[in-house]
């Protein structure tokens, strides 16, 4: 897009379902001339103040972003926009196969569309997935405690269920699929031990549902339901309880324990230990070192 400049991130990891860019246009733009299709669909959430149009090839307006508003545009979409001030946005990439397995877990293999994001206008001002993308922004660019792809997959997963609700080719024919209580004790025990049995290692959500036979969407409510904490939350506290058994048991460093269960960085779980123990790791271990001499 002609005038922006896009600000490379580290936590724009390649990844993830939803990659992230925050871009800048110190001078506004404008793309009629020769409209921008990207090759992956976008969620264009505005973050400054300027006035941003969508205008027809006739030049006449057709819609205006809202304020704090985002943009919905489809991969390979020529949409003509106008910004008419110095412009701070962030660009959600995600790719269409990924878009279409939402739909599909959501409702079913007639949601399978090639033209799930292709809706009349895109400009969108919604209160309830702005805090959404807010929040999965903020955990991208958080640099003193990296989030894990089993997060950020959630996180996608989300977002994409919410705008394919709500601003898609299926909102108007959208119905909500009845979801079971929980996991049956077959399904828990098995997804347990696949998430458990090599904490450095993460599992993909998508793999965690297959292997117990459900869908992404599914899988994610039925283990909320089963264990009162989504998958990740819930990893999170097992890598913890880990680290406080190899500090109570065993004379490996903290680096090394911290690497054992996840972390790569000995600062996240310094981070994590202090959030769910109130202590240092370092302070724990000393508390079981002094009770046994």
């Amino acid at each position: 897009m002609p005038g922006v400049v896009g600000i490379r991130m580290p936590a724009a990891s390649p990844r993830w379902l939803m990659g992230v860019q925050v871009c800048d246009a110190p001078h506004g733009y404008d793309n009629t001339a020769q409209a921008y299709a990207a090759q992956t669909h976008i969620v264009e959430w505005h973050l400054a103040p300027a006035k941003v149009r969508r205008l027809l090839p006739s030049g006449q307006v057709m819609e205006t972003l809202p304020p704090s508003g985002f943009i919905v545009r489809p991969a390979h979409a020529q949409l003509g926009l106008v910004a008419s001030g110095p412009a701070r946005f962030v660009h959600f990439c995600i790719g269409d196969t990924f878009v279409r397995t939402v739909a599909v877990d959501w409702l079913g293999d007639t949601a399978d569309r090639d033209d799930l994001l292709r809706i009349e206008r895109v400009m969108c001002s919604d209160a309830s997935i702005q805090p959404m993308l807010d929040h999965y922004l903020r955990r991208a660019l958080d640099e003193e405690e990296p989030p894990t792809r089993l997060e950020m997959d959630s996180r996608a997963h989300l977002v994409m269920l919410q705008l394919l609700k709500r601003h898609s080719a299926l909102a108007q024919k959208g119905r909500r699929v009845r979801r079971s209580g929980g996991l049956a004790p077959y399904q828990l025990h098995r997804v347990c031990e696949l998430m458990t049995q090599d904490l450095a290692e993460e599992v993909p959500l998508s793999e965690l549902a297959a292997a117990v036979g459900l869908s992404y969407h599914h899988f994610c409510h039925a283990f909320k339901a089963s264990m009162g904490l989504a998958p990740h939350q819930w990893l999170v506290g097992q890598r913890v309880e880990k680290a406080c058994e190899l500090l109570r048991t065993t004379r490996e460093s903290v680096t090394e324990i911290a690497a054992f269960v996840g972390y790569d960085d000995p600062n996240q779980l310094l981070r994590v230990f202090r959030a769910r123990r109130g202590t240092t790791p370092v302070a724990y271990r000393r508390q079981f070192q002094g009770r046994s001499t």
